[in-house]
């Protein structure tokens, strides 16, 4: 029983639930190379839900700070937190070394080490009389990340050993892989397109979302997403206050239900941010 649990919180996160969020606010918390890797500092806060939230829909804190050293090192911390019947956390830090191309462009490669834990909520551990679960798991990322003018990619795994169950030790792989791409119209717009991917390896299904973002002066934008996994669209506005602080919100909620007797249920999510560009 704790074991589909396990596999099933972990899915939930390393899926659907985390491409929802808007990623370009948080890339360290999943792929390491990623750490100083687009601004001299950056850190990110954000908070999302469900409107009316009910019993088995989560909410999520995101969190992280990065900087770059020397021009070529960077260094960050990660949290990443869903609260629902089963909460999870992880906890991490990571390291990245940049490379100067030149003309060609910036490459990073970055590790990640850190805790993943597990835990039940009490209210849901009463209401259902079961043995309380808690556990907690030692995780590993690693990244790379590859920029040039207005293109930036990137490609991460990691690794959560869950522990052992019936002589065996139990290990569970998830990835990402994200491209993006600024295109200037004219002196004051940037149109960024970006593909994300998503996956784990105890199922077929992989996770994709696109988004479309127009910026004004790289200061203000506004853009749309649609994730393929839950059939969910959604919008987002940003706004970078003295060039240093960043304010966004996203809404999104599904088009359909991706199955017979699903809930349509629309999602926020607010962030606070600090950029040293």
């Amino acid at each position: 029983m704790k074991s589909l649990i396990v596999f099933a919180t972990i899915f939930l996160a390393s899926t659907t639930f985390a491409q929802q969020d808007m990623f370009w606010n948080n890339y360290s918390n999943y792929n390491p190379a990623m750490s100083g890797f687009q601004y001299q500092q950056h850190g990110a806060l954000s908070y999302s839900d469900y409107f009316n939230n009910e019993s088995g829909r989560p909410s999520s804190i995101i969190g992280n700070y990065n900087l770059r050293l020397a021009n070529k090192h960077g260094l960050g911390i990660n949290y990443t937190g869903v609260y629902n019947n089963i909460n999870y956390a992880s906890y991490s830090v990571n390291y990245n070394h940049q490379f100067d191309l030149k003309k060609a462009g910036y490459l990073s490669t970055g590790i990640g080490a850190g805790l993943y834990r597990i835990s039940e909520n009490p209210t849901f551990h009463q209401s259902n009389n079961t043995t309380p679960l808690s556990n907690e798991y030692l995780l590993l990322n690693v990244g790379i990340a590859y920029k040039w003018k207005g293109l930036t990619t990137g490609i991460s795994v990691m690794n959560r050993r869950l522990g052992e169950t019936n002589d065996q030790i139990l290990r569970l792989a998830s990835g990402n892989a994200f491209v993006e791409y600024e295109f200037a119209l004219g002196e004051q717009f940037q149109l960024t397109p970006r593909i994300i991917y998503g996956a784990t390896d105890n199922s077929y299904q992989g996770g994709i979302t696109t988004d479309l973002t127009l910026a004004f002066r790289k200061k203000f934008s506004i853009g749309a997403t649609y994730n393929i996994v839950d059939n969910r669209i959604g919008i987002h506005t940003a706004w970078d206050i003295n060039e240093r602080f960043r304010v966004a919100y996203m809404f999104n909620t599904q088009v359909s239900a991706p199955n017979n007797g699903a809930i349509i249920t629309p999602r926020h999510q607010f962030t606070l941010g600090y950029i040293l560009k």
